[in-house]
């Protein structure tokens, strides 16, 4: 690298006086933290419960550490593979690209971006997930309820237990697979593995290969997180009532159902044209399955509940109020009450009133 391309370089220029700001502020941070948690012990203590604290602070702490690790590896191996396969140009004193600039502050911090960047996000996403304990926890302590819902068949306690695990992995997968590709991208398009050339796009063999296979493992959750969104219509309580409607099981369950096969089908398409080269198909395939989504996802269950079932809200929704009151009572524990009719006598005699009074 010539002297005359490191003269345009801008170079970070942090105060002593800012490190030491941050500094004092980790540090109150950390004691903060500290004198929260010694008083929670104390009082869990006290109660003789504090075996419910560690239990906590340990499972915290391992959800913390597995999920901060899981990101860091998705997200550092895409910078690693985009660094690692990137094309070497040979520099000039006189090269005014673009990205030249760019280029070579990255190469300066290469150590510090491949690093740093990671594990700032793995950090942030373990303290994203470590408040899902509980949801961990019940998972891992599982166990059925003997009784199945009219509409999957499935035991109740996979929508207490294991359903919520279940969306918050896909999601953590999703978020990481993307971000990966994100990072992955700038590093291909900094260093020239994607160039954009007027209407043509150019990309170098490595580069196609991570970013289809990346978005190949990207859409395979969405898929995943789409299939799982069926199952949580028997939770929601947005309508009327907790629990699937008439269009929710004739028009949205079924649009869930068929997004979801799409989903997959983009998701093979992007992963063939990783090795093929030809992105046309995934490409336009995607653009169809947004505007499926927008259409299975949104107009189709909103046309079914506007013309078919508010005319007839009575007679369509009865039989799903009827699931919601049989669940409720089940959940109460009052589905075997034995209903008896009690024959008021609504004949009134003269003087009942007067001798009601005086009792």
């Amino acid at each position: 690298m010539t002297q005359a391309a490191n003269q345009g370089i801008p170079r970070p220029n942090i105060s002593p006086s800012t490190i030491a700001i941050g500094i004092v502020v980790v540090i109150g941070a950390i004691l903060l933290s500290v004198a929260g948690l010694y008083t929670d012990v104390l009082w869990f203590d006290q109660l003789g419960f504090l075996s419910v604290l560690s239990t906590q602070i340990f499972a915290q702490s391992a959800l913390f550490t597995v999920s901060a690790l899981s990101f860091t590896l998705i997200t550092g191996l895409g910078l690693w593979l985009a660094f690692r396969f990137r094309p070497v140009y040979l520099k000039f004193a006189d090269e005014r690209s673009a990205f030249e600039q760019y280029r070579q502050l990255v190469d300066q911090l290469r150590k510090a971006v491949m690093i740093g960047v990671p594990l700032a996000l793995g950090a942030l996403a373990g303290l994203a997930v470590a408040p899902n304990w509980g949801i961990v926890l019940s998972y891992l302590n599982r166990t059925t309820f003997g009784d199945t819902d009219p509409q999957f068949g499935l035991d109740i306690s996979f929508y207490i237990f294991e359903l919520p695990f279940y969306i918050g992995l896909v999601g953590f997968l999703s978020a990481a697979f993307l971000i990966a590709l994100l990072l992955a991208s700038g590093v291909h398009i900094i260093y020239g593995s994607i160039k954009f050339n007027g209407r043509e796009t150019l990309v170098s063999r490595a580069a196609r290969i991570q970013i289809g296979v990346t978005a190949f493992l990207y859409l395979l959750t969405q898929g995943a997180s789409l299939w799982l969104d069926q199952y949580s219509t028997l939770t929601s309580s947005a309508g009327l009532f907790t629990g699937a409607s008439y269009s929710d099981v004739y028009a949205a369950i079924p649009g869930l159902q068929i997004l979801a096969l799409i989903s997959v089908v983009v998701a093979l398409l992007f992963l063939v044209a990783a090795f093929v080269g030809k992105w046309r198909l995934p490409v336009v395939a995607t653009g169809l399955m947004v505007v499926s989504s927008l259409i299975l996802g949104g107009l189709f269950p909103w046309a079914v509940q506007t013309f078919q079932v508010i005319p007839n809200e009575r007679v369509l929704e009865s039989t799903y109020i009827q699931r919601n009151l049989d669940a409720t009572s089940k959940a109460f524990g009052i589905d075997t009450v034995e209903r008896v009719e009690y024959n008021a006598v609504v004949d009134a005699e003269p003087g009942a009133l007067r001798e009601d009074a005086e009792t």
